[in-house]
């Protein structure tokens, strides 16, 4: 029997989900390449014929608002659950709702009064009832949409940007639009400034974080004579804070492609 039939009689049984969005062309590739590496259920570690489903800990239609789809074949936001008699796929990967989710259902599937314990036991605990009666919900309103992507971008930080989604961040903090906000003593400017660069820094691209790092620490030179010290040293600092993080993330990302290419 070849390995994607042995995947296939794993996971043959599993709910199928109708309205869910059109899947990646390589997700099946990684979900069978997943079970192999992860054949049983994390929680009870279960690994019945054709009830091992390959959970997504944040669903696919959540990461898409969030503008994260990279994550529906990313090995870190998924986990190996069943379903059948006990369905800890429901109980502790969706919180008993289907239109819920668990962000914590890694750490959860370890806990001591969790871990091989039958589903109707779970949803007894303090700790359950506590999730469920918080759980959230897969549609997103504008500002959850917004706190969530803050959310993902902390937990599964991406290495890369596609070429026209960085090009269009870029063209948002030109030199010139850089001037105009510093030339300007008002607390608003300052305070839109801010949040750019709070943006940027959550980001963590590492060429983005450079080129604007570069681009401010220029705009600051030449708007010199008109900044206050204090501004000055902030601006300077802010500057030297982005080249210093981008050059950081991208020797870590040289690394860490370097050690992945030893294994």
């Amino acid at each position: 029997m070849s390995l994607k039939n042995l995947v296939d009689l794993l996971t043959k049984n599993v709910t199928k989900n109708s309205t869910a969005p059109t899947r990646h062309l390589k997700w099946e590739e990684t979900r069978r390449s997943f079970i192999l590496q992860h054949p049983h259920c994390e929680v009870c570690g279960g690994e019945s014929l054709g009830e091992l489903n390959v959970h997504h800990i944040v669903p696919y239609d959540v990461a898409l608002q969030c503008g994260r789809p990279d994550l529906e074949c990313d090995f870190r936001n998924l986990i190996t659950l069943c379903e059948g008699d006990q369905n800890h796929h429901h109980v502790v990967g969706h919180l008993g709702d289907w239109h819920s989710y668990n962000l914590h259902v890694r750490r959860d599937a370890k806990r001591d009064d969790c871990r091989g314990q039958p589903s109707e036991r779970i949803m007894r605990r303090r700790w359950w009832l506590e999730r469920y009666q918080d759980r959230p919900h897969n549609v997103l309103d504008p500002d959850q949409t917004t706190a969530m992507r803050t959310v993902l971008d902390n937990l599964y930080p991406r290495e890369a940007v596609a070429r026209p989604e960085r090009a269009r961040i870029v063209a948002t903090f030109p030199t010139p639009a850089l001037d105009e906000i510093l030339s300007q003593p008002d607390r608003q400017s300052r305070t839109l400034l801010g949040a750019l660069l709070d943006r940027l820094v959550n980001l963590r691209q590492p060429t983005l974080l450079i080129i604007v790092g570069s681009a401010l620490l220029a705009a600051t030179v030449m708007q010199a004579d008109r900044l206050d010290r204090r501004a000055l040293l902030g601006l300077s600092l802010s500057s030297g804070l982005l080249l210093a993080l981008g050059l950081h993330t991208r020797l870590r990302g040289k690394r860490n492609r370097r050690g992945t290419a030893r294994e």
